[in-house]
Order: structure tokens, then C-alpha cells, then sequence
């Protein structure tokens, strides 16, 4: 979770562009602060590595409309404006995006609406989220590796670790004896595995 406050270029750090960004301490607001703006064509940067983020700010009647893009895409139109003040609202929600570095971008426009009195664009918070890939299970991959099967456990531990990866797409090949040069290559990669997590030094 980041702050409005947590300012600067780097990753997961907001820069605010232009020269005319305020600071403002309000109990109501995460770390009870937030910052603003209503100077048109100033913007927020905000650059993080996941796959999906959450923008939250307040809404309040002097409040106007942003434009929020990702990675210099297609800006979605965000209204600001509510008849009484509320904080710690969720303004903007970027969806599920590709795994990989992105960049937000959050423009005052200068436009609100008609029943605002102002067009105050403001942060409080971005939460950032990273969507781990589901591990691969050997059973649903392999024809020859069935749920239950007496060997399933050994084959996830090989596969998991990338010391056997199936005869091909289809078939880990766990009926099929190994050859002398395929036992050597099992063992050594065995070994590497147990000093690896052990410590051992041989077995």
C-alpha cells in the first residue's frame, strides 16, 4: 500500500508533475494526509510491477474529474464530485492487467461536474497487486501420471524443479526404465537438490 506522501520517481513511489500540487493533513485520510491539484494538464506518475491496481481518494462537492491511463493507453474519464465529503473511496480500479512493469497516470482535466463548485483532483492511496501463477500439477499435465498414482509426489517434486520435465507434452514417461546415462543426470540433480535444501554434502 502506498501513501500519497511516499513521493518520488522511482518504483512504487509517486511523482506528482507540475508545480502547483498541494499537501494537505486530514484526519480522515489514509496516514491521515492526502495531496491535490486543480492546475489543468498536471499529472500524477506512479510505475509498479503486478497485475492489478486500486486507486482511492476522496470524493467532496469542489471535486472535479481526472483522467486515469495505463501504460499511455486509453484514459477512462473519473468524477471526483459528491455531494458531501467522503474519504478513502475506491476512485479507480485498472482491472486485471498483463504480469510486468506498468505505469498510471492520473491528469487533472479541469473539467468537472455541473453541480461542482471546483475541479480539485486528489491521492490518498494506490494499493498494488501481484496475481501468482497457479503451481502446475503433473496429473493434469501428464497421461501417464494419475491422481493417487504411488510415484505422483516424486514426479511433482522432479517437475517442480526442473530436473525431469516429461518425455514430451503429454507423458512423463514414468513406466519407461531409465538408461545409464539418464540415471547418472536423475542422481546428480538429486544430489545438487538434497545439498540445496539439506545441506548435506553427499548421501
Amino acid at each position: 500500500m502506498v501513501n500519497d506522501n511516499d513521493r518520488g520517481s522511482q518504483e512504487l513511489k509517486i511523482e506528482y508533475v507540475g508545480e502547483n500540487w498541494g499537501y494537505t493533513l486530514d484526519s480522515e485520510c489514509y496516514m491521515e494526509d492526502n495531496s491535490w491539484s486543480k492546475t489543468v494538464g498536471e499529472y500524477i506518475l506512479f510505475p509498479f510491477t503486478g497485475t492489478s491496481l486500486k486507486y482511492y481518494a476522496t470524493k467532496a462537492p469542489n471535486h472535479g474529474i481526472a483522467a486515469f491511463s495505463i501504460d499511455d493507453g486509453p484514459e477512462q474519464m473519473v468524477d471526483y464530485y459528491q455531494a458531501n465529503r467522503q474519504s478513502q473511496l475506491l476512485l479507480y480500479d485498472s482491472g486485471t492487467l498483463e504480469a510486468g512493469h506498468h505505469v498510471l497516470k492520473v491528469r487533472v482535466t479541469g473539467e468537472k461536474n455541473p453541480a461542482s463548485s471546483d475541479v480539485y483532483v486528489t491521492a490518498d492511496r494506490i494499493e498494488v497487486y501481484e496475481q501468482l501463477e497457479a503451481k502446475k500439477l503433473v496429473r493434469d499435465i501428464f497421461k501417464d501420471v494419475n491422481a493417487g498414482d504411488w510415484f505422483e509426489e516424486s514426479v511433482q517434486y522432479l517437475y517442480d524443479r526442473g530436473i525431469m520435465t516429461g518425455m514430451d507434452a503429454d507423458y512423463f514417461g514414468s513406466a519407461v526404465p531409465l538408461n545409464r546415462s539418464a540415471q547418472f543426470v536423475w542422481k546428480e540433480n538429486r544430489k545438487q537438490s538434497i545439498r540445496t535444501v539439506f545441506g548435506w554434502k553427499e548421501f
